[in-house]
Formats: structure tokens, C-alpha cells, sequence
């Protein structure tokens, strides 16, 4: 943006466009990069100002609760610029709620009397609703941080408070906001708003998907996954690839819509899932069945096609369903309706997640349990691979992650040792046997001497350690369970990986 500013700036973007302020709060001097609902929140306040001063403040009410969301989301996403952001959150919901008010108490009166003074004063600068003046003064000119990150050409284009695809942007209604807090929360898997009401718009649902499905944990990349090289390079193929090179992988070379990651507890399939979206820069959007459950009907299907709307703005982006064969299991004839409804809708979507061919969203699921998924769900995830428990190899590459930076009197022919009296250990149960050996120089010490010992003076963690942590942690994984999946891939025609 260039020329003046008319209002508080940062890096030279006007933050409310051009409505003419006689204060403003100095932008926040973070070094990080913006988050991107704050970028969206700057436009969607602009529109909604401007609307606002030209006295159509009924159409400029939701984008003041679209703002409201965006800004609430960027203080859970990054505490850079906290307070400004709070500040004019609550700037924002005021002259929201004032709105709302006198929206209520013109229909109110307008049933009364058609011509009350009200409706009259509407159109008159006398009435709230006409113009920002005086809320421009002291309301909304806290400055929030913008910045120069690149905007994704299927971001917002707010033309009064349209997306230009994928529908509304997140937000919540009014009433399940709280000032300088957070959006609607989550309790024991029912969507409510912070009032525990029901949520209403579309883009209420979709404000949750971003705050609570859209991770952002820190990237996994293929070196911090030890083994499963197969699987490695068949997702690569798969999806890496593609992304990088997509001129070469149409037609026939198409890539797949749809993974299924599958094999026994423990053994790196989310893992694997994270690192996909971290080499791509892909979204990464985690959900269960929970993230789905509400005690409302009809929510579950909503909150699905709320997840697959915000995967289609935010796209390239990933959805990975964990444990997907308690969500998308085999259709029952006395299952529940709600849970039929829901997987009908989650199908559909899987269908219509590819019917674009610009669209690239991919679907990944997990599951210990494949034998259980509906057969409709195995269709649509036509790229299956089998995650083994970790070999010989695998298993000395992860012992000696753990203990690189441990001090240690392990000799090779430990490790070796270890490796062999482990076999059949997952991934996670060999971390876990890690952990209860390094605790062994702990647990010689008393109370007293534990309270005041630096860590350099510990022991180094010895093969007798280990031992009892062996001793102490057996499989997770029964050798039953390992037969089970033998035969299912042997039934099934599924190549292993390893």
C-alpha cells in the first residue's frame, strides 16, 4: 500500500484503511512473522468501518464479529502484540454489540409503530447506527501488528463480508465471545460457545476448526522418524512430489486424494502424517472422533463440512483422522442416527475433497484397526500402507537417538543386546523402556542429596538400568495382534513396509 496513511500503521500497511483517527496505539515492534488471521482480520475491519461509516452499520455487524473471531484466534496462535490484539478485539465487540441492540430495538419498536422515531432516527445522523464518528475516536484505534506475509491467491476477498471461495470467514456470534478471551471451547465433545449455547452461523463452526483442529505443534521432518524408509518414499512419491512437480503428476500420474496409514499402536503412522504437511508446508488439520461429537443434532455433520470448508480456504492443506475406525467404522443397522448422518456426511466429502482438480487437499488416516473401517471409507482412501512394528534396524536407529544426548556407559555390544531383547517392541514402548532406564541414576539417590545434586554429577545410565526397565516394560503389542495384521494383508493383496 502505498501513499499516506491514514490511520496506525506497520511496515507501511494501513491498519483500518480510511477512516481518520486523532490517536492511535503504536503497532508491536515482534520480529515474528504475523499470524494470518491477523492479516484477514485487518481486511475484514476495514470493510466493515467503512461499511459502517456509510451507515449501513446492519451489514457492517457481521464483519465486526468476523474481526472479533480473527483477532481472538491470532492471541491463541502467537503471543506477539497480545495485548494490542485483545484490545482491539474488544474495540470491535462493543460497537458490535451496540449494533445489536439497536438492531433489536428497531424490529422491537418497528412492530409497534411502522413510522416510530427510531426508524426515522435511522437514517438521520442522530441515531448510533449511522456512522462510526464516534466510535473511530476512542473504540477502535488500537493498532494490531500486520506485516509483509505473502497472501495465498484463495484467501479472503471480502466484497461485504462474502468469501470469494469457500464461503464466510471464522468467526463466532457475539453472544459466544468474551472480552480478551478466547473463542467457543470444547467440553467433553460438545460444541458449545463460551455461554454454552448452541453455535449458529456456519463460520461460528468454522472458528473452532481453526482453533482447535488446525495444528500447530512444531514440524516433523523424515530424519526425526527412524526407519519406515518404505513408507518414507511411498509417501513421497504420493504426495511430496506431486506438490513439488505437479506439471509431471496428471492425468494417470494424478496423485491420490486419499491415504490410510495403518498397522499396531505405537509405531509412527501420526508421525508420519505430520511430516507430509511439514515437507509440503501443507496445513495440518488433526481431528478425532471427538473433535466431531456434539449433544446437539445435526452439529456433527456441520462441524464435517465446516472442516472440509476451511481445508478448501486454507488449502494445500492436510486432514488427518486419527483412530478413523472409531469415526468411519462399518455402517450397523442399530448404530445411532446421528452417527450415520455424520459418516454419511464425512463420506460425501471425502468424495467431493477431489472433485476440483485445482483443490488439493489430502486426507490421511490412522487406524490399528483396519479390518473394522466401512468399505466405502476404504474406497475413498484408495492409497493404503502398512506401518510394522520397527525391525532390528529400526530399533538401533531410535535407541541411539534417545541416548545421543545422554551420558551413558553403553557399549556397542549393549546396544546390540537391547536391540535383540526388544524385539517386538513398538516405537513408542522402546521410548518408553528409554525413559525408565535414564530415571535409574535418579532413583539411587535419597530425598536430600536428589534436592541438591546438578546434573553433571549423575551417574552415566548403565546396561543394569536398562535391564530393569526391560524387566518393567513389556509389548504393548500382543503377538495375536501382529498375526492379525499378517493375514489381513496377506487377504487384502497390501505390500509391507517397513
Amino acid at each position: 500500500m502505498s501513499g499516506p496513511s491514514d490511520g496506525p500503521s506497520f511496515h507501511g500497511v494501513s491498519v483500518f484503511g480510511s477512516v481518520k483517527r486523532k490517536t492511535s496505539v503504536p503497532a508491536p515492534t515482534s520480529s515474528s512473522l504475523p499470524n494470518p488471521s491477523v492479516q484477514r482480520a485487518l481486511q475484514v475491519a476495514q470493510r466493515a468501518v467503512e461499511l459502517d461509516e456509510c451507515g449501513h452499520a446492519e451489514e457492517a455487524f457481521p464483519l465486526y464479529q468476523d474481526a472479533v473471531a480473527l483477532l481472538l484466534a491470532a492471541v491463541k496462535q502467537d503471543r506477539a502484540g497480545n495485548d494490542q490484539i485483545k484490545r482491539a478485539a474488544n474495540k470491535y465487540l462493543t460497537r458490535a454489540e451496540e449494533i445489536d441492540r439497536l438492531l433489536t430495538l428497531r424490529k422491537q419498536q418497528a412492530k409497534e409503530s411502522p413510522n416510530s422515531k427510531l426508524k426515522k432516527d435511522a437514517r438521520s445522523n442522530n441515531s448510533p447506527l449511522a456512522s462510526t464518528k464516534g466510535f473511530e475516536k476512542g473504540r477502535a484505534s488500537a493498532a494490531v501488528p500486520t506485516g509483509s506475509m505473502p497472501r495465498r491467491p484463495d484467501d479472503y476477498d471480502y466484497t461485504g463480508g462474502r468469501a470469494r471461495k469457500g464461503g464466510g470467514g471464522a468467526a463466532v456470534s457475539h453472544g459466544s465471545v468474551g472480552r480478551a478471551g478466547g473463542m467457543g471451547e470444547r467440553s467433553g465433545g460438545n460444541t458449545l460457545s463460551s455461554t454454552g449455547a448452541r453455535p449458529g452461523r456456519a463460520s461460528d463452526l468454522e472458528a473452532i476448526v481453526m482453533e482447535e483442529m488446525l495444528d500447530r505443534s512444531p514440524g516433523v521432518t523424515w530424519e526425526q522418524i527412524s526407519g519406515l524408509e518404505d513408507a518414507k518414499h511411498t509417501l513421497q512419491e504420493a504426495v511430496v512430489l506431486p506438490n513439488l512437480r505437479p506439471d509431471l503428476f496428471k492425468g494417470l500420474r494424478a496423485p491420490p486424494r486419499g491415504v490410510l496409514l495403518f498397522g499396531p499402536p505405537g509405531t509412527g503412522k501420526t508421525l508420519l502424517a505430520k511430516a507430509v504437511a511439514s515437507e509440503t508446508g501443507f496445513a495440518f488439520f488433526s481431528i478425532s472422533a471427538s473433535s466431531l461429537v456434539s449433544k446437539f443434532l445435526g452439529e456433527g455433520e456441520k462441524m464435517v463440512r465446516a472442516l472440509f470448508q476451511v481445508a478448501r480456504r486454507e488449502q494445500p492443506s492436510v486432514i488427518f483422522i486419527d483412530e478413523i475406525d472409531s469415526m468411519l467404522g462399518q455402517r450397523k443397522d442399530q448404530e445411532h442416527e446421528a452417527t450415520r448422518r455424520l459418516k454419511t456426511e464425512f463420506l460425501v466429502q471425502l468424495d467431493g475433497a477431489g472433485t476440483d482438480n485445482e483443490d488439493r487437499i489430502l486426507v490421511m488416516g490412522a487406524t490399528n484397526l483396519p479390518w473394522a473401517l466401512d468399505e466405502a471409507v476404504l474406497r475413498r482412501l484408495p492409497k493404503k500402507i502398512f506401518i510394522p512394528l520397527p525391525d532390528t534396524i529400526t530399533r538401533a536407529t531410535l535407541l541411539k537417538n534417545l541416548l545421543q544426548s545422554q551420558k551413558h556407559a553403553l557399549t556397542p555390544n549393549h546396544l546390540g543386546e537391547i536391540v535383540g531383547r526388544t524385539a517386538g517392541y513398538s516405537c513408542s514402548d522402546l521410548s518408553q523402556v528409554a525413559k525408565d532406564a535414564a530415571m535409574g541414576p535418579l532413583r539411587d539417590l535419597d530425598g536430600p542429596v536428589l534436592r541438591t545434586v546438578k546434573e553433571n554429577q549423575l551417574r552415566p545410565i548403565s546396561m543394569a538400568d536398562f535391564e530393569h526397565a526391560i524387566y518393567a516394560i513389556r509389548p504393548s503389542v500382543s503377538q495375536g495382534t501382529v498375526q492379525a495384521f499378517e493375514k489381513y494383508m496377506t487377504d487384502n493383496g497390501y505390500i509391507r513396509h517397513s
